[in-house]
C-alpha cells in the first residue's frame, strides 16, 4: 500500500482519507455517539462475521443510535466490496 492514500467509507461512499469530510454539527462528533466493532479478515475471510454485524447492531439499539434494516445490509456489502478490494 506503499504511495496509496488509504481510503475511508463515509455515507456510503469510499473516499481518500486526505478529502473526506464530516459535518461539525454530526453527533456523533458533538456528543462523541459511536459504536465501534473491531473486524479482521484472514485470506478475505472474516471469522464470526455475523457475530460481529449482530454485536454492533446490538450496540447501536442500546445506545439508542438509530439504524435500519437498509442500513445494516450495506454494511454487509460494504464489508464484502472491501474484502474484494485489492487493497484490503
Amino acid at each position: 500500500m506503499a504511495g496509496k492514500e488509504p481510503l475511508v467509507y463515509i455515507d456510503g461512499e469510499y473516499q481518500p482519507k486526505g478529502s473526506a469530510k464530516i459535518s461539525v454539527y454530526d453527533h456523533g462528533l458533538l456528543y462523541g455517539d459511536g459504536v465501534f466493532e473491531g473486524i479482521r479478515a484472514y485470506n478475505g475471510i472474516v471469522f464470526h462475521l455475523r457475530e460481529h454485524i449482530e454485536r454492533m447492531l446490538e450496540g447501536l439499539r442500546i445506545t439508542r443510535i438509530s439504524s435500519s434494516s437498509r442500513e445494516a445490509e450495506e454494511i454487509w456489502v460494504s464489508i464484502r466490496e472491501v474484502l474484494k478490494s485489492p487493497r484490503s
